[in-house]
């Protein structure tokens, strides 16, 4: 059970981070919300997974 929750937020963290950087890339062009665009996505992304961001950030 506790090998695959680990495995679980192990995926999580990957799909993260690869979807992070994606935002990054898309958004870089709106340079002056950047910062907004990806605090706004990353609290959602992290809502729709049903994860709590202080385990991860």
């Amino acid at each position: 059970m506790q090998k695959e929750r680990e495995q679980n937020d192990e995926n999580f963290l990957k799909e993260f981070l690869k979807e992070f950087y994606r935002q990054i890339m898309i958004n870089i062009e709106n340079y002056t919300n950047f910062e907004i665009i990806l605090i706004k996505w990353t609290r959602e992304f992290f809502h729709l997974n049903k994860k709590d961001p202080k385990i991860f950030l």
